[in-house]
């Protein structure tokens, strides 16, 4: 039986090193590939569900949809994860977030100061920093450091946490004492409605003037590993 694995999966590298192809191209092929190698019928047979594709046609199914046949989804937005669910694509069983379907219809503070879009912005660099350096220390992966979390007592990444949440419920203008769901519900409602009176909101990204962003902008993002010669 391992043999016979072993020789399933020489055959299954033979054929992926023959993909020329991008990602979106070749990935169903390959990972269909990859399950019948494993003994399965087939990627489908093995219940995989592939990404929901959005066609850029005007007029076509998947864009009206996201589009909500017209209606800005703000208008009909119920709970984030009921306005999410439609909009999103799926892996295996799970959904996956998408930056132009998810994250920029939601709605976001819409009178921030510049003091706490700079607090937002600093809690969220220092948060970065001691992610790095506590996975560099620790010899951590990102998964490994925050099952920490899931253990009692102090946890400094934890309260890096607390500090982004609190800035963020600042920029909003959320209080301690309110849920912040039924906030941002009443908020994305708010939004809808001058929307449709013609009125302007503040749209998602930096609400400061392009020549603002610079001091704004960090270098600090997540770099790929530096692989060896072979």
């Amino acid at each position: 039986m391992a043999q016979d694995l072993k020789s399933a999966l020489n055959q299954f590298v033979r054929f992926a090193r023959t993909l020329k192809g991008d990602e979106k191209s070749e990935a169903q092929s390959f990972l269909d590939r990859f399950f019948r190698a494993l003994g399965h019928d087939g990627v489908i047979e093995a219940g995989a569900t592939f990404e929901f594709r959005v066609a850029k046609k005007p007029g076509s199914p998947q864009l009206e949809l996201i589009k909500g046949n017209g209606t800005p989804w703000r208008a009909k937005a119920g709970k984030k994860f009921a306005g999410f669910k439609p909009r999103c694509s799926t892996l295996k069983g799970d959904f996956r977030y998408t930056n132009d379907t998810v994250f920029d219809t939601f709605p976001w503070p819409q009178e921030p100061t510049r003091e706490q879009i700079k607090a937002v912005a600093e809690a969220a660099v220092a948060l970065r920093a001691l992610r790095r350096e506590t996975m560099r220390t620790l010899n951590y992966s990102l998964r490994g450091l925050y099952r920490t979390l899931e253990q009692r007592g102090g946890n400094p990444l934890r309260d890096a946490h607390a500090r982004l949440d609190a800035a963020v419920r600042a920029a909003y203008g959320i209080a301690d004492d309110v849920d912040p769901l039924a906030f941002l519900l009443k908020l994305n409602l708010a939004c809808a409605a001058k929307e449709k009176a013609g009125e302007k909101i503040t749209p998602p990204g930096l609400p400061l003037l392009a020549i603002d962003h610079l001091q704004f902008t960090t270098e600090d993002c997540i770099q790929p590993p530096k692989l060896s010669a072979l």
